[in-house]
């Protein structure tokens, strides 16, 4: 045989060896049986269920689909340079879709049943791009029984996302919502409804990540069913964070003795959140309780509710905590809620510079043991009404706890205690404007640190108790020379209130909660010495008290020097962070780790 004839044998048995893998790697299925040219449009309706798992490569084509593909119940993944859906383009099935393109993916159509429709058990989508992915279109990726859990949808791109249609991810009546994960590089825009509601099992889960910013509309994860549980939104921003629609996340309220817990919401930006819509986790019936929202971010402005309550009878409030860098500015309508009849929530606000509520923002942990603790590192304007406890049988425990370097309490608004042991707690650092009504049902007790004598101007009930706490650092100058005795200034400017006495040796009886941070005693008392290093402990004591909180805050603006609490610098780089006063605070509210613990 002659060298060419030796040459053509071997370029056929390449070639064929090429097609045999082709083949093999897409069931049988080549590009050209689509469509031809770039882009290459699949302009007429295909069928691609082969069973098992089928790849088609387009290499470095775009693809257009604006025809139907079926992919039954068969496993199927396209690769191309990029992909599109438009006009009456439409994917469907009940099995796992996965689109890969070096580009972009654009998801357009005007079909109602979905531009893409997967029923079935957790159905999976999966779109996975270097380039932006958008969708007008409609996804669903719904269960087809009352058994079967919603879907999941996995977006993934170093460049920006904007969906803008609407998606749903529903589970069975007797099973788990979906989940939509998205992780961009870039700025993330959903503004079309998302529904991953579930059933028995619970609502389900969106997972968010943008590099840049991030817009989020309507998302609903309600759980339903005999006790389903809401579901759970985790969305992180590298920069600015701003919810235009609501959140929705109830527990299943079926009847009063079937029900489920509200959901959890997260956010976190490395700029700044607006919440304009409302961010509702309730319990809807039964002795459920409210859900949870967590908010880190450098400021925030909120314009719409934050939910975490129960109504009903046995229902319990849930937890809000509200943690910023800078200020925090609630607007007028806005409302944060934590009532529970049967137990009220928790309401926790910090701010590093100025905190401030307008009139109409309302604040409310109503119930036997609600509380509110709000910490400033500069000034607290409150122009709205703030209620916190209840009463009870056991005469109540609620407490509203306030610190600040500047506090004002306009004429507009007041805080307010409910139950016979109640208390509310002031401490101040600075000066103080308080011209709105303060009531408890036991005490109202004042700290400052010696030598400032902050006067209060409106009615007090009961009378103030004046603490000169020597472990307070004052924000502002101290005089050097005399100043007005606390009598005269208590007589003059707050005749309801008693005048103030400096007692800088020990602090009065306090009927106000142990899981309080403005006491100096944690909810769990330590046995012995810590088991670790708690968050914000001073003087290493093992309890975390108002006084080392403030000493923190204080470090963190730069208005204190570090040596002055080396516990609050977890890490030890110098500085005391957001994240370590969020540590802080939760070593004051649940205690210290005790030795064995």
């Amino acid at each position: 045989m002659d060298r060419s004839a030796i040459r053509l044998q071997s370029l056929l048995i390449l070639l064929a060896s090429i097609l045999c893998a082709a083949t093999a790697s897409s069931g049988g299925v080549f590009p050209s049986d689509l469509c031809e040219g770039n882009p290459c449009i699949i302009d007429r309706s295909v069928n691609l269920d082969r069973g098992g798992s089928l790849t088609v490569d387009f290499g470095d084509s775009d693809v257009v689909v604006e025809a139907t593909i079926d992919i039954g119940d068969t496993s199927v993944r396209f690769v191309a340079a990029s992909f599109e859906t438009r006009r009456q383009g439409q994917i469907r099935g009940d099995a796992e879709l996965t689109i890969e393109t070096t580009g972009a993916i654009r998801l357009d159509g005007t079909r109602d049943a979905g531009t893409i429709r997967l029923l079935g058990d957790a159905p999976s989508c999966t779109l996975n791009a270097t380039g932006p992915i958008s969708a007008t279109g409609v996804i669903r990726l719904n269960s087809d029984d009352s058994d079967s859990d919603g879907g999941v949808l996995n977006i993934l791109t170093s460049d920006a996302v904007e969906l803008r249609g609407e998606i749903e991810a529903l589970g069975g009546n007797n099973s788990e919502g979906g989940e939509l994960d998205v992780s961009a590089g870039g700025d993330v825009l959903i503004i079309g409804d998302v529904d991953v509601s579930g059933g028995e099992f619970g609502g389900g889960t969106v997972n968010v990540t943008a590099g840049g910013n991030l817009t989020l509309g309507t998302i609903e994860f309600d759980g339903n069913g005999e006790a389903g549980d809401g579901g759970t939104v985790d969305a992180v921003a590298g920069g600015d964070l701003l919810l235009v629609r609501s959140l929705r996340g109830r527990g299943s309220g079926l009847s009063p003795e079937e029900c489920g817990d509200g959901g959890t919401v997260d956010l976190a930006a490395g700029g700044d959140i607006d919440v304009l819509q409302s961010i509702q986790v309730q319990a809807r019936e039964g002795d459920c309780c409210g859900g949870s929202i967590d908010v880190v971010a450098q400021a925030g402005e909120i314009t719409g509710a934050l939910d975490v309550s129960a109504p009903t009878d046995e229902g319990c409030g849930g937890d809000i905590d509200l943690a910023f860098d800078e200020g925090l500015l609630c607007r007028r309508l806005a409302s944060i809620s934590a009532d529970g009849n049967d137990l009220g929530g928790d309401i926790l606000l910090v701010a590093g510079t100025d905190l401030t509520t307008v009139a109409g923002c309302s604040l409310s942990a109503s119930g036997p043991t609600g509380t509110i603790d709000v910490t400033s590192g500069d000034s607290l304007s409150i122009n709205s009404h703030w209620q916190a406890g209840g009463a009870t049988p056991d005469g109540g425990r609620g407490s509203i706890d306030l610190a600040a370097c500047h506090m004002e309490i306009a004429a507009t608004g007041s805080i307010t205690t409910m139950g016979a042991l109640s208390s509310n707690r002031l401490t101040i650092l600075g000066t103080a404007q308080i011209a709105g009504e303060i009531s408890a049902g036991s005490a109202n007790i004042v700290r400052h640190p010696p030598g400032l004598n902050p006067a209060i101007g409106g009615p007090v009930q009961p009378a103030a108790q004046w603490v000169a706490d020597p472990g307070l650092v004052a924000c502002v100058a101290v005089p050097a020379t005399p100043t007005p005795s606390p009598t005269a200034l208590a007589t003059t400017a707050a005749p309801t209130a008693t005048p103030p006495v400096a007692i800088a040796t020990s602090t009065p009886t306090d009927p106000t909660p142990s899981n309080s941070p403005a006491t100096a005693t944690p909810s769990a008392t330590p046995e012995g010495p810590c088991s670790r290093p708690c968050p914000v402990d001073c003087d290493d004591d093992c309890a975390v008290g108002i006084s080392e909180l403030i000493r923190a805050v204080q470090i963190s603006l730069g208005e204190a020097d570090l040596d002055l609490c080396l516990g609050a610098d977890r890490d030890n780089d110098g500085a005391v962070r957001i994240t370590e006063l969020i540590a802080g605070v939760t070593s004051a509210l649940d205690g210290c780790p005790a030795q064995g613990q």
